[in-house]
């Protein structure tokens, strides 16, 4: 018989509701893709994470001269957007309804919480 002594939790979605806005993240995301000379409008898209937008646009640079400074900078900037629309996400941060509740039930049941 296995018994549970610890109970580990993911933070979003399980004890409170983080509503970041990622459309309005990748939008910004990509005015500042669009504004790079060296790379051609519609290689990235709203549909997908800043991480991947820097992924294709690292595999279509890759091997032109300034392809690590472009890459750089860019990283910085998504950075600096993704990061604005964190700290504003986690100030509107909520716990999930009884969530506090079921964490104090557990520790007086003595379970270790992470």
């Amino acid at each position: 018989m296995t018994v549970v002594r610890a109970v580990v939790f993911d933070l979003d979605g399980t004890l409170v509701e983080f509503r970041i806005d990622y459309q309005s993240v990748r939008k910004q995301a990509i005015d500042v893709i669009n504004g790079i000379d060296e790379v051609p409008k519609g290689l990235v898209s709203s549909e997908i994470s800043i991480f991947r937008m820097l992924d294709r646009i690292s595999i279509y640079l890759d091997g032109k001269g300034n392809a690590e400074t472009i890459i750089g900078n860019l990283r910085k900037e998504l950075s600096r957007i993704a990061d604005r629309y964190e700290i504003s996400a986690a100030q509107a941060t909520k716990m999930i309804p009884d969530a506090k509740e079921v964490l104090q039930e557990m520790r007086a049941r003595g379970f270790k919480l992470g």
